[in-house]
């Protein structure tokens, strides 16, 4: 997004950040505790029975929710969802039906025209109310859209979202904020400059990290420079934390221990599954901010905690999983779950959903493709039936799609303790 800087160096802080600006709006002083803030929009269709003392989120391209599953766990609300795909929005019923409040409203379909908040959108540029072209606003749509916003969202304390990962992965064509699902997360940066939470926690592929990277042309955020990134990566760390408002939103990064393998840049952190119980790579990096300066202070990463050398065979119900047909060497770790290459042989480079597996201790070893109860499990989610309407396929491409649970329940733990919250013993 275009900018004019009244400040003759400013240019030059992002000039490798195209289309980096984002003029935040001013501070009104929300606290990051919903029990001492107001909401936005009318009152009388607020959830009545919520008590103020527990943390709420909202739950942006949720495919079939990771994050519910998660920030559920650790008692707190969602209160609104947003999925454009029809079969993941059925999965996501599914799963969280009985997760919200008055789940019949929720769940049902929600207009442009309706006066109550939006709950189980489709289209988060409906809900921004900028059509796909969030980068490209005039100050007076971006004021429309702030509005719109406002009026139908309600107040919340935590903005989840996995921003579309395509434009950046390694699996695509990695065009980057010139697909248009990548400027999908202008979309985003417009629901956290209207509705102002205390946090926010974005995840995407490892792509990102480097996407654009030019060694000729630094990353700077806040006149520092930002080591081993790309340019697409720096647009966004000066959307979320430039403290120039012509450029970002003021947010907070966490002060953590630099030093640590999972550090990435301010505010970005490398997580893979296994780091958190679960046999499986699957290597994603978390963006976390904070609105308030105490709580990025407060945040620390969570431990590891990496799987015992049987729990991929537990998963997958065998008694041994093997690297290959001789069954000289044990897998520990399984494949990252993908949307692509299903049913690829087993010995190629696209597999991820066969092993060689042993049904029985010394039987013959056999190649075994993982069912929906496999992902399921690789996954860290809980077990449930493919819901009714959800092919098989596109229940394993939802799968893959989805955030593996037990790591964003470590790190939303660690966020909202850091945001004041009581999170409850299991």
């Amino acid at each position: 997004m275009a900018f004019k800087s009244k400040d003759p160096n400013s240019r030059s802080k992002i000039r490798n950040a195209r289309s980096c600006s984002w003029e935040s709006s001013e501070s009104t002083g929300f606290s990051d505790r919903v029990g001492e803030i107001p909401f936005h929009g009318r009152l009388d269709v607020f959830y009545s029975s919520m008590s103020q003392e527990k943390p709420t989120f909202i739950d942006l391209f949720a495919g079939i929710g990771g994050f519910h599953e998660a920030f559920h766990d650790l008692n707190a609300q969602c209160v609104m969802a947003c999925e454009r795909d029809k079969h993941a929005r059925l999965t996501y019923q599914a799963f969280h039906r009985g997760k919200v409040l008055e789940p019949q409203r929720f769940f049902s379909e929600c207009t442009d025209d309706a006066d109550g908040f939006w709950m189980f959108p489709t289209d988060i540029t409906k809900v921004t109310k900028t059509l796909g072209k969030a980068d490209k606003l005039s100050e007076e749509q971006k004021q429309d859209s702030v509005e719109h916003i406002k009026r139908r969202t309600q107040k919340f304390n935590v903005l989840c979202a996995g921003f579309p990962c395509q434009p950046f992965s390694h699996a695509g064509k990695r065009l980057g904020f010139d697909d248009s699902r990548g400027t999908l997360f202008y979309d985003v940066a417009m629901m956290l400059k209207a509705c102002e939470p205390g946090g926010f926690f974005l995840e995407n592929v490892r792509g990102l990290i480097r996407h654009r990277f030019d060694e000729d042309i630094p990353v700077l955020l806040n006149g520092q420079k930002v080591e081993g990134v790309g340019m697409t990566l720096g647009c966004i760390l000066n959307i979320l934390f430039s403290k120039n408002p012509e450029v970002g939103l003021g947010y907070y990064y966490p002060e953590v221990d630099k030093d640590d393998a999972r550090y990435v840049a301010p505010g970005v952190f490398l997580v893979k599954a296994s780091d958190h119980s679960l046999p499986q790579h699957r290597p994603r990096i978390f963006i976390i901010g904070f609105k308030s300066a105490a709580a990025a202070k407060r945040f620390k990463m969570p431990k590891t905690k990496r799987p015992s050398d049987k729990s991929l065979a537990k998963k997958l119900d065998v008694k041994n999983v093997y690297m290959d047909a001789l069954g000289k060497k044990h897998r520990t770790i399984g494949f990252t779950l993908r949307c692509g290459g299903k049913q690829s042989p087993i010995v190629s480079r696209q597999n991820w959903d066969s092993y060689y597996v042993a049904e029985e201790e010394g039987g013959e070893i056999e190649p075994k493709r993982i069912e929906w109860k496999h992902g399921l499990k690789l996954q860290g989610f809980k077990s449930r039936k493919l819901p009714s309407g959800v092919k098989l396929a596109q229940g394993m491409k939802q799968l893959g799609n989805s955030v593996a649970v037990p790591a964003i329940k470590a790190w939303g733990k660690e966020m909202l303790l850091a945001m004041g919250f009581e999170i409850p013993e299991p």
